[in-house]
């Protein structure tokens, strides 16, 4: 006689991990391999320079501020600024994209500026601990027209001035073209900015021109102010160079 089983296995954890269960049905013994997924915790990251980082679970690659309410905000990524906002907001990028977040009050003072990495299927919300600017008194007129929130671009700030040395300094002790180059692609690698000026800086440490173009090729995605652009077209000699330089950074 041919008998059929059926076994239906429930298994609830806090915790993801796989376990060997045993199972005794009519005299039968059967091992079977469980594995149980559980929900990801929610993390907060507490942070003590004026803002604070909330991880949860999401369906994408989220950023999120959620305040001071009434701040203006900048969010920059690969060197280029992917939107303006009012707070609160979110923004949905890629899993691993470093993001450059400004916020700043409503009369252009820049009261924020932190570098966030986004990570997959997570939401990181991004709260400032600063005052929310107080509200304006208004006369009432017929029709006002709307007050536009001013954010401070971040075209003058760049790498601050000890990391600009620091970096600077490594490229100078490497004796081999090869190697200072990748000092400064290790820079750019970790999510560092860089105004045109620093740029220049740096491709004044290399001596042969394919050497100087192959600095604007690595920091070209991670400049703060790509419209000073022109400006690195000084540091070099051959017109040849210069249309390359052109090129790289686009029209």
């Amino acid at each position: 006689m041919l008998r059929t089983i059926a076994a239906v296995v429930v298994v609830c954890a806090l915790n993801a991990q796989a376990q060997s269960v045993s199972l005794e049905v009519g005299g039968m013994r059967a091992g079977v391999d469980v594995r149980m997924e559980a929900p990801v915790a929610q993390a907060v990251v507490e942070a003590t320079d004026g803002f604070r980082l909330d991880w949860a679970p999401a369906m994408t690659a989220r950023l999120a501020v959620s305040g001071p309410v009434g701040l203006g905000a900048q969010v920059w990524c690969d060197g280029r600024l992917v939107g303006q906002f009012a707070v609160p907001f979110s923004w949905d990028g890629r899993p691993g994209q470093v993001c450059r977040v400004l916020l700043a009050t409503p009369d252009g003072t820049l009261v924020l500026d932190r570098q966030v990495t986004l990570a997959h299927r997570r939401q990181v919300t991004l709260v400032a601990a600063v005052q929310a600017p107080p509200p304006a008194v208004v006369v009432m007129a017929p029709q006002p027209a709307p007050m536009p929130v001013a954010v401070v671009a971040p075209a003058p700030l760049g790498m601050p001035g000890p990391d600009f040395d620091a970096l600077t300094a490594a490229v100078r002790a490497e004796d081999f073209a090869s190697d200072k180059l990748g000092v400064i692609r290790s820079a750019i690698g970790t999510g560092a900015f860089l105004s045109c000026a620093q740029a220049g800086a740096l491709v004044d440490l290399l001596d042969m021109s394919s050497d100087k173009v192959e600095v604007v090729t690595i920091v070209r995605r991670s400049l703060v102010d790509p419209r000073n652009g022109f400006a690195l077209q000084s540091h070099f000699t051959f017109s040849s160079d210069k249309e390359k330089v052109r090129r790289l950074l686009g029209p």
